[in-house]
């Protein structure tokens, strides 16, 4: 979110001529995102709809910067 603080995790893949596929995880969100977490869903749907989905995005985080693996 714009404070800095990762609120998932977005992978996407791209298979032979298939096309993209694409996963986004948020976390501490059961299976209805926009209940458990509102202001992370607005902000994963917003950036999807002005074509700044992913890596992109302004508010993605360097994967080195998550810590784990």
């Amino acid at each position: 979110d714009d404070s800095g603080i990762s609120i998932g995790k977005f992978r996407s893949a791209t298979y032979q001529e298939s096309g993209m596929f694409s996963f986004f995880q948020v976390y501490r969100a059961g299976h209805f995102v926009p209940t458990d977490q509102p202001k992370a869903a607005l902000l994963m749907i917003n950036d999807f709809i002005y074509g700044i989905f992913g890596p992109d995005s302004p508010r993605a985080t360097p994967v080195g910067a998550l810590g784990g693996s």
